[in-house]
């Protein structure tokens, strides 16, 4: 590969996140609204605070209060620096032209990534190419979140533990590898887990014949250490001063949801090992059956695009005696069973679909591994000429990657086919309400209950909370203990106000205002909770 085919690469991806950017004008999804609403108030030199609860596993006392106490902050900083250094006049424009650059740098990694594997121009271009038309990533990629950010340092991070020393002998490798990790964990919680990847790599021999000495491990190990406390160890003395521990204490009651909604629970002390218990052996183990089915679906429909997972396969059984192949398939594993064993509700709605995008890049890379054994197998049986079937394979792959993108992108924005709501209706849909409320009365300082509130937030700039999951009681208790003053219940509500969504009336501390589309508004009568 030359520095020409890399810039093509390069540019081929710049023109495909362009596209893509220009049918998304807000950011589309609760995650990506709260990495943009936290990346506008570092910009507006509010720090770490935000003006949002969507949920109360950590029992916030009020707001403003301390953010990123669940999902982690890098992309709020790299949404921080788009709005600091982009001519955008337009916020999100502004935040979103610095993932579209992340993105026009995957498919070049990807084919860095390949070569480092097969020393192959060849393969490494086909490589290349299938990372400009990421299928079901594309939506997601162009927009304030950790899909990119993933799969970027990701690449870096295989690359580095292929490089020949990998940490032990190269010093140099092992401190970068701490660094790329330290990154992919400022970016998700799941990425502590490719710190344990980095130090089985690191710490393990090559080969049989290149044995090290304790001595050397330890060195490396500490190496890797190093650099990933210089890029966490700030944020975690700030949540020691600002939670009292370096893990923010919500976190990890996740693990004892017993349905998805539980993760909107209002007091969050109520998610406890015992509740979980509660629920009962059948109730556990089919979540997590339920979490394996929907979780290999991910991995066949979106990390294999369907037709490219049999030969992802047999690429990967084809690299195994490859060391950054063996630790790289280790840490999807681990993921996978974190995400099915452990966190399976988290885990099925977006969190493997998110944590995933780490090893995508050698999804890629490995694709045509496969596709040439599967071309030499076909030599050795029926005799096919090499040369000409790889031409014509490498582009038949290619045409398919690029038209299951353009489905995608179709359904997602042209509204063609079967698709959900338009990119941004939710952000559109809040503008609109907003403009209600403030002809009901609304002051700047009020505080609303709202399915999205980051949502609410990016598109209003209006204090938001979440609507609890429980009953009315419980949304009258929310309500007066964070002061809120107007209620926003939209058709996807929680089960316990099916009762008021479908009757909608005045109830004491509650005055019914009417109805926007298919949200219900109402007015909170309510004193503040002393």
């Amino acid at each position: 590969m030359n520095r020409y085919q890399y810039l093509s690469l390069f540019l081929i991806g710049l023109v495909v996140g362009l596209i893509t950017a220009n049918y998304q004008d807000a950011p589309g999804y609760m995650d990506a609204d709260y990495y943009f609403a936290g990346g506008l108030r570092l910009a507006e030199g509010e720090g770490f605070s935000e003006l949002v609860l969507w949920n109360y596993l950590d029992d916030p006392q009020g707001i403003p209060h301390p953010s990123h106490a669940y999902w982690l902050p890098l992309a709020s900083i790299i949404s921080w620096i788009g709005l600091k250094i982009s001519v955008f006049q337009n916020q999100f424009k502004a935040a979103q032209a610095a993932f579209i650059l992340i993105l026009a740098f995957i498919p070049p990694l990807t084919a860095k990534l390949s070569y480092s594997i097969t020393k192959s121009n060849r393969l490494a271009l086909v490589a290349g190419i299938l990372a400009c038309f990421p299928a079901y990533y594309l939506p997601f990629l162009t927009t304030p979140d950790t899909f990119g950010l993933y799969m970027l340092l990701g690449s870096v991070f295989l690359l580095l533990l292929g490089q020949e020393g990998n940490g032990i002998q190269n010093k140099r490798n092992g401190f970068l590898l701490g660094l790329v990790v330290g990154l992919m964990h400022l970016a998700r919680q799941d990425g502590i887990l490719w710190l344990g990847v980095a130090a089985l790599a690191i710490t393990s021999p090559r080969n049989k014949e290149n044995s090290v000495s304790n001595r050397q491990r330890l060195a490396a190990l500490g190496r890797i250490i190093l650099g990933y406390l210089i890029v966490m160890g700030p944020w975690l003395v700030r949540n020691v001063f600002v939670f009292g521990s370096p893990q923010a204490p919500g976190g990890l009651q996740t693990l004892w949801l017993t349905e998805y909604n539980e993760l909107f629970s209002y007091p969050a002390s109520s998610l406890t090992l015992e509740h979980w218990l509660q629920s009962g052996f059948g109730h556990i183990l089919g979540a997590r059956l339920w979490a394996l089915g929907q979780n290999l679906q991910i991995t066949l429909a979106v990390q294999g695009s369907i037709f490219l997972l049999p030969l992802i396969l047999l690429g990967a059984w084809d690299l195994r005696s490859d060391k950054s192949i063996r630790f790289a398939c280790l840490g999807w594993m681990l993921t996978f069973i974190v995400m099915t064993l452990f966190f399976p509700f988290s885990g099925v709605r977006g969190g493997f679909f998110h944590s995933g995008a780490a090893v995508q890049p050698l999804f890629w890379a490995m694709a045509p591994v496969g596709l040439k054994k599967a071309i030499s197998w076909a030599n050795q049986m029926r005799g096919w000429n090499i040369h000409t079937a790889s031409y014509i394979f490498h582009a038949s792959i290619i045409i398919f990657a690029f038209g299951l993108t353009s489905i995608i992108f179709t359904q997602r924005f042209l509204g063609i086919g079967e698709s959900p709501k338009p990119w941004g209706a939710s952000e559109a849909h809040y503008s609109d309400l907003e403009q209600v409320l403030q002809e009901n009365g609304a002051l700047p300082g009020d505080v609303v209950l709202v399915k999205n509130p980051p949502g609410y937030f990016a598109a209003t700039e209006r204090a938001a909370i979440v609507i609890p999951n429980g009953n009315l009681e419980t949304l009258l208790t929310v309500a007066q203990r964070y002061s809120a003053r107007f209620v926003l219940l939209e058709a996807d509500h929680t089960v316990g106000l099916d009762g008021l969504y479908e009757n909608p009336a005045n109830h004491p501390g509650l005055q019914y205002l009417g109805v926007f589309e298919d949200t219900h508004l109402f007015r909170l009568e309510i004193s503040p909770q002393e």
